[in-house]
Protein backbone atom coordinates (compact mmCIF):
# COMPACT_ATOMS: atom_id res chain seq x y z
CA UNK A 1 0.00 0.00 0.00
CA UNK A 2 2.77 2.33 0.79
CA UNK A 3 4.28 1.59 -2.52
CA UNK A 4 1.12 2.98 -4.49
CA UNK A 5 0.75 5.84 -2.37
CA UNK A 6 4.11 7.34 -3.10
CA UNK A 7 4.07 5.98 -7.28
CA UNK A 8 4.25 9.16 -9.21
CA UNK A 9 2.20 10.30 -12.02
CA UNK A 10 4.10 13.32 -13.71
CA UNK A 11 4.48 16.62 -12.93
CA UNK A 12 1.35 18.60 -13.00
CA UNK A 13 3.89 22.06 -13.15
CA UNK A 14 4.30 20.87 -16.79
CA UNK A 15 0.75 20.85 -17.57
CA UNK A 16 -2.30 23.50 -17.95
CA UNK A 17 -5.77 22.51 -15.86
CA UNK A 18 -8.34 21.10 -17.87
CA UNK A 19 -5.29 20.99 -21.05
CA UNK A 20 -7.14 18.43 -22.98
CA UNK A 21 -7.12 18.78 -27.92
CA UNK A 22 -10.21 20.64 -29.19
CA UNK A 23 -12.01 17.38 -30.53
CA UNK A 24 -15.02 20.20 -31.30
CA UNK A 25 -12.78 21.36 -34.10
CA UNK A 26 -13.85 19.49 -37.14
CA UNK A 27 -10.34 18.20 -39.34
CA UNK A 28 -10.15 20.02 -42.28
CA UNK A 29 -11.40 18.67 -45.72
CA UNK A 30 -8.19 16.48 -47.04
CA UNK A 31 -6.09 13.49 -46.75
CA UNK A 32 -5.06 11.71 -43.74
CA UNK A 33 -3.57 8.28 -43.06
CA UNK A 34 -6.60 6.31 -41.44
CA UNK A 35 -6.74 3.14 -40.20
CA UNK A 36 -10.01 1.16 -38.37
CA UNK A 37 -9.30 0.62 -34.83
CA UNK A 38 -12.86 -1.50 -33.76
CA UNK A 39 -15.20 -2.82 -35.97
CA UNK A 40 -18.35 -3.83 -34.90
CA UNK A 41 -22.01 -5.62 -36.34
CA UNK A 42 -24.77 -3.37 -34.75
CA UNK A 43 -28.92 -3.70 -34.78
CA UNK A 44 -30.60 -0.92 -36.14
CA UNK A 45 -32.63 -0.46 -33.16
CA UNK A 46 -36.71 0.05 -32.70
CA UNK A 47 -36.59 3.92 -33.59
CA UNK A 48 -35.08 3.05 -36.67
CA UNK A 49 -36.68 2.48 -40.34
CA UNK A 50 -35.97 -0.68 -40.39
CA UNK A 51 -35.89 -2.30 -36.96
CA UNK A 52 -34.68 -5.51 -37.94
CA UNK A 53 -31.82 -3.76 -40.25
CA UNK A 54 -28.05 -4.33 -39.29
CA UNK A 55 -25.17 -1.75 -39.59
CA UNK A 56 -21.26 -2.27 -39.29
CA UNK A 57 -19.89 0.45 -36.93
CA UNK A 58 -16.50 1.35 -37.62
CA UNK A 59 -14.30 3.35 -35.42
CA UNK A 60 -11.31 5.03 -37.38
CA UNK A 61 -8.26 6.65 -36.20
CA UNK A 62 -5.70 9.27 -37.91
CA UNK A 63 -2.31 7.71 -37.74
CA UNK A 64 -0.17 10.56 -37.88
CA UNK A 65 -0.13 14.54 -38.22
CA UNK A 66 -1.67 17.63 -36.26
CA UNK A 67 -4.50 15.14 -36.33
CA UNK A 68 -2.97 12.07 -35.20
CA UNK A 69 -5.40 10.13 -32.95
CA UNK A 70 -8.65 12.12 -33.65
CA UNK A 71 -11.45 9.25 -34.47
CA UNK A 72 -14.00 8.80 -37.01
CA UNK A 73 -17.03 7.19 -36.85
CA UNK A 74 -19.00 5.35 -40.01
CA UNK A 75 -21.81 3.74 -40.40
CA UNK A 76 -22.49 0.81 -43.03
CA UNK A 77 -25.81 -0.05 -43.46
CA UNK A 78 -25.33 -3.91 -44.76
CA UNK A 79 -28.82 -5.19 -43.97
CA UNK A 80 -31.62 -2.85 -44.47
CA UNK A 81 -35.10 -2.99 -46.65
CA UNK A 82 -33.45 0.16 -48.11
CA UNK A 83 -32.06 -1.42 -50.86
CA UNK A 84 -30.55 1.63 -52.43
CA UNK A 85 -28.98 2.38 -48.70
CA UNK A 86 -27.40 -1.16 -48.56
CA UNK A 87 -25.61 -0.58 -52.60
CA UNK A 88 -23.98 2.41 -50.94
CA UNK A 89 -22.80 1.10 -47.80
CA UNK A 90 -21.03 -2.29 -50.24
CA UNK A 91 -19.69 0.32 -52.10
CA UNK A 92 -18.24 2.16 -49.69
CA UNK A 93 -16.72 -1.20 -48.28
CA UNK A 94 -15.49 -2.62 -51.58
CA UNK A 95 -13.43 0.81 -52.18
CA UNK A 96 -12.43 0.47 -48.29
CA UNK A 97 -11.05 -2.68 -49.16
CA UNK A 98 -9.63 -1.68 -52.17
CA UNK A 99 -7.31 1.16 -50.34
CA UNK A 100 -5.89 -1.34 -48.38
CA UNK A 101 -4.60 -2.93 -50.76
CA UNK A 102 -7.04 -6.22 -50.87
CA UNK A 103 -8.51 -7.91 -53.90
CA UNK A 104 -12.03 -5.97 -53.63
CA UNK A 105 -14.21 -8.75 -55.45
CA UNK A 106 -16.11 -11.70 -54.06
CA UNK A 107 -18.31 -12.55 -51.21
CA UNK A 108 -18.75 -10.08 -48.58
CA UNK A 109 -18.55 -11.96 -45.24
CA UNK A 110 -18.11 -10.37 -41.64
CA UNK A 111 -14.98 -12.00 -41.26
CA UNK A 112 -13.49 -10.20 -43.82
CA UNK A 113 -14.34 -6.75 -42.93
CA UNK A 114 -13.43 -7.49 -39.36
CA UNK A 115 -9.97 -8.38 -41.45
CA UNK A 116 -9.45 -4.81 -42.75
CA UNK A 117 -9.00 -3.46 -38.69
CA UNK A 118 -5.73 -2.25 -38.47
CA UNK A 119 -4.69 -1.94 -42.03
CA UNK A 120 -3.78 1.42 -42.58
CA UNK A 121 -5.34 3.49 -45.61
CA UNK A 122 -5.27 7.10 -47.32
CA UNK A 123 -8.87 8.53 -47.15
CA UNK A 124 -10.53 11.60 -47.86
CA UNK A 125 -11.63 13.06 -44.53
CA UNK A 126 -15.62 15.14 -45.57
CA UNK A 127 -18.00 16.96 -43.27
CA UNK A 128 -21.08 15.68 -42.52
CA UNK A 129 -23.38 18.21 -42.00
CA UNK A 130 -25.47 17.92 -39.01
CA UNK A 131 -29.11 17.56 -38.97
CA UNK A 132 -32.04 17.41 -36.25
CA UNK A 133 -29.61 20.10 -34.14
CA UNK A 134 -26.57 18.08 -34.12
CA UNK A 135 -23.56 19.25 -35.14
CA UNK A 136 -21.62 18.81 -38.24
CA UNK A 137 -18.89 15.82 -38.32
CA UNK A 138 -16.11 14.22 -39.79
CA UNK A 139 -16.52 11.62 -42.33
CA UNK A 140 -14.84 9.81 -44.86
CA UNK A 141 -15.94 10.68 -48.54
CA UNK A 142 -13.91 8.52 -49.98
CA UNK A 143 -11.36 5.49 -49.84
CA UNK A 144 -8.51 6.06 -51.79
CA UNK A 145 -5.02 3.91 -51.81
CA UNK A 146 -3.01 1.82 -49.53
CA UNK A 147 -0.07 2.25 -47.66
CA UNK A 148 2.67 0.39 -46.76
CA UNK A 149 1.10 -2.62 -44.41
CA UNK A 150 4.24 -4.75 -44.24
CA UNK A 151 4.73 -4.36 -40.43
CA UNK A 152 0.52 -5.39 -40.19
CA UNK A 153 1.62 -8.52 -38.74
CA UNK A 154 3.68 -7.20 -36.44
CA UNK A 155 0.77 -4.95 -34.89
CA UNK A 156 -1.41 -8.13 -34.60
CA UNK A 157 -2.32 -8.95 -31.05
CA UNK A 158 -0.90 -12.01 -29.53
CA UNK A 159 -3.79 -13.93 -29.55
CA UNK A 160 -3.97 -13.97 -32.98
CA UNK A 161 -0.36 -15.22 -33.41
CA UNK A 162 -1.49 -17.84 -30.42
CA UNK A 163 -3.94 -19.18 -32.15
CA UNK A 164 -2.18 -19.50 -35.58
CA UNK A 165 0.61 -21.68 -33.70
CA UNK A 166 -2.77 -23.75 -31.59
CA UNK A 167 -3.72 -24.38 -35.63
CA UNK A 168 -0.46 -25.47 -36.99
CA UNK A 169 0.32 -27.79 -33.97
CA UNK A 170 -3.30 -29.10 -34.56
CA UNK A 171 -2.77 -30.03 -38.08
CA UNK A 172 0.50 -31.61 -37.21
CA UNK A 173 -1.76 -34.01 -34.86
CA UNK A 174 -3.78 -34.70 -37.23
CA UNK A 175 -0.98 -35.90 -39.59
CA UNK A 176 0.35 -37.85 -36.66
CA UNK A 177 -2.63 -39.51 -35.87
CA UNK A 178 -3.48 -40.43 -39.72
CA UNK A 179 0.24 -41.80 -39.88
CA UNK A 180 -0.21 -43.78 -36.87
CA UNK A 181 -3.69 -45.37 -37.25
CA UNK A 182 -2.72 -46.17 -41.10
CA UNK A 183 -6.13 -46.14 -42.40
CA UNK A 184 -8.45 -46.52 -39.26
CA UNK A 185 -10.24 -43.24 -38.65
CA UNK A 186 -9.53 -41.29 -35.48
CA UNK A 187 -13.28 -40.70 -34.07
CA UNK A 188 -12.45 -37.54 -32.38
CA UNK A 189 -10.39 -35.87 -35.45
CA UNK A 190 -13.66 -34.25 -37.41
CA UNK A 191 -14.76 -33.15 -34.06
CA UNK A 192 -11.69 -31.25 -32.89
CA UNK A 193 -11.65 -29.72 -36.57
CA UNK A 194 -14.67 -28.16 -35.85
CA UNK A 195 -13.94 -27.21 -32.62
CA UNK A 196 -11.14 -25.05 -33.66
CA UNK A 197 -12.99 -23.21 -36.41
CA UNK A 198 -16.13 -22.38 -34.75
CA UNK A 199 -13.71 -20.86 -31.25
CA UNK A 200 -11.52 -18.93 -33.89
CA UNK A 201 -14.75 -17.62 -35.01
CA UNK A 202 -16.12 -16.77 -32.54
CA UNK A 203 -13.40 -14.77 -31.20
CA UNK A 204 -13.12 -12.33 -33.90
CA UNK A 205 -17.14 -11.17 -32.91
CA UNK A 206 -19.61 -11.63 -30.22
CA UNK A 207 -21.70 -10.00 -31.91
CA UNK A 208 -21.57 -12.67 -34.91
CA UNK A 209 -23.68 -15.35 -32.65
CA UNK A 210 -21.87 -18.07 -34.42
CA UNK A 211 -22.46 -17.54 -38.18
CA UNK A 212 -20.51 -15.39 -41.11
CA UNK A 213 -23.47 -13.47 -42.07
CA UNK A 214 -22.77 -12.63 -46.09
CA UNK A 215 -24.19 -9.12 -47.01
CA UNK A 216 -23.80 -9.16 -51.06
CA UNK A 217 -26.34 -11.50 -51.44
CA UNK A 218 -29.07 -9.56 -49.13
CA UNK A 219 -32.09 -8.41 -51.44
CA UNK A 220 -34.73 -7.53 -48.86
Amino acid sequence: MNNQNNMSFGNLSHVEAGDRPNYDELIPKGDQTLRAIEIQLQQCGPNAKDPNGQYIDAQFEVVDGPFANRRIFQKFNVININQEAVNIALGEIKQWIAATGEQAEGELTMSRILALEGRQFVGLIGVDKGRNNYPDKNKISQFKAPVNNNNYQQQQPQQMQNNQGYQQNNQMQQTSQGYQGNNQPNPNQQSQGVQVHHNHQGGQNNNNQGGRPSFAQNNN
